[in-house]
Formats: C-alpha cells, sequence, structure tokens
C-alpha cells in the first residue's frame, strides 16, 4: 500500500514533503495558516489526520510519487533536512527522556523511557526503515522515490534562517500572501547542549553513520569525507571536525 505522507496545497501547487524533527511542527503550523480550518475539529496541524479531514478539502495527503510528478511540472515541491547525527538525538531527548508517554510504535519496537541512548540505538540497530517508527526512519526513505528526490527544494535545518526566507518568498509567489516568521516549536535543547557529545562512543558512531550513509551520501558528503579518514586521528578531533562540516 502506498503511504501518503505529503502535505499538499493544490490550488496553491504546493507540497510540503514533513521529516519529522527538522522543524515539522514549525513548518505545519505555517502551511496551516494558507488554508481554512474545520471548527468542529479537535485536530492539530501537527497531526496527519488535520490534512485529509479538517480543512474543507483545501488540503490532503499525496504519496512520493504524486509530489515528484507536480515537481517536474513547477510545482514548489519542498522539505526541511538535519544532519541525521542532531536529527536522532533530538528524537532521542524528545521521545525518550522529555515525554511521558512513548508513542504507540516506538513502544512495540522495544524502546522504553528513560533509556540510555546506548540502548536507544541498540534497538535502532534492530529495525530497517520499512519497519521504523517515523522519527528515526531515514531522510532517503522519506524523500525518495525510486532513486530520484521527490522535492524541488530542500531547505537545511541548520542553515534554516537564510533557507526559510527563501521558501517564505516561494510561497508568496504561490499564494500571494506573506508566510509568517517560522515559529519555534518543540525546541527543547537546553543553550549551549552539544549533540556531539552522545557519540563518543566510536562503535556507536560507526553505527549511526552506517545507518544514516545514504542521508550523508545525499545531503552531507562531506561528514562521509571527514569520516573516512577517522583511522589518522584521535575521536575526540574527529567529532569535531564531523561538527564543523555541518555549519
Amino acid at each position: 500500500m502506498v503511504k501518503k505522507k505529503l502535505i499538499c496545497i493544490e490550488k496553491y501547487k504546493t507540497i510540503y514533503a514533513p521529516v519529522p524533527k527538522a522543524a515539522n511542527s514549525s513548518m505545519k503550523a505555517i502551511l496551516s495558516g494558507l488554508v481554512r480550518r474545520d471548527p468542529s475539529t479537535n485536530l492539530l496541524a501537527t497531526k496527519q489526520g488535520y490534512w485529509s479531514d479538517a480543512t474543507y478539502g483545501e488540503a490532503c495527503l499525496v504519496d512520493k510519487n504524486f509530489a515528484l510528478k507536480k515537481a517536474s511540472e513547477g510545482w514548489f515541491v519542498f522539505t526541511i533536512i538535519r544532519n541525521p547525527l542532531d536529527r536522532l538525538v533530538s528524537c532521542y531527548n524528545n521521545k525518550i527522556i522529555q515525554n511521558q508517554k512513548l508513542p504507540t510504535r516506538m513502544k512495540t519496537l522495544g524502546y522504553q523511557s528513560g533509556m540510555s541512548f546506548e540502548d536507544f540505538v541498540n534497538v535502532l540497530r534492530k529495525t530497517s526503515d520499512h519497519m521504523s517508527d517515523n522519527h528515526t526512519v531515514s531522510q532517503y526513505y522519506i524523500l525518495f522515490e525510486r532513486r530520484k528526490l521527490a522535492v524541488n527544494f530542500t531547505a537545511r535545518f541548520e542553515n534554516l534562517n537564510e533557507d526559510y526566507r527563501v521558501i517564505q518568498e516561494r510561497l508568496k509567489v504561490q499564494t500571494g500572501k506573506v508566510a509568517d516568521d517560522l515559529p519555534k516549536i518543540n525546541v527543547r535543547r537546553k543553550p549551549g547542549a552539544d549533540y556531539m557529545s552522545y557519540y563518543e562512543d566510536a562503535k556507536i558512531l560507526q553505527f549511526v553513520i552506517d545507518r544514516y550513509r545514504k542521508d550523508f551520501e545525499m545531503f552531507y558528503p562531506d561528514v562521509l569525507k571527514e569520516f573516512d579518514r577517522a583511522p589518522k586521528r584521535p575521536l575526540k578531533i574527529l567529532l569535531s571536525n564531523i561538527k564543523d562540516s555541518f555549519c
């Protein structure tokens, strides 16, 4: 069965491909301002059902095949990606440490509230993209169809201030409306927190690089170049250089 998870606003010829833990809730909040909301619904814009059932048909959910076709026809088809190392830590802190209740899918897969990052990664080792929770699935799996990128604009979480201005300008062209500034939703990381500290175990770093290798190959190739040189340098220097690669 083809999964329809991309948000389509047909009258504006716009499609958004959501990547969980990459400003996803914030972007959905912006798009919800472009369509009518059924006042009788209790659904939030963060929920898939909102886009299929609560906008008087002004929005709907589509699959990657549809997005790929429309991208080639000049529609604005976009996404926001995030460095996989940072995205995984964000998922861990949000879903495992901070939330009191695990998503059903994560619980089924064997994740547990409060588990260590090492144990979290060990559960991830047992899950392919096909069976993963959508917060840990690779961005390649989300965004590629038949080895082709299904969007025609890719914003980066690491460069979001600048890249969102491009999204704003394109949405203005598509809709005739000026989109609000991107709100900060679900920002939970403490100031000064360093996600690379979670990868001071070389085996964990190796696994995560391998698990999300296609993400790195397609979106962050400089990280792989640094990692391939790893045997020549101490781990701390490697981690520092990898972090710099995302800047």
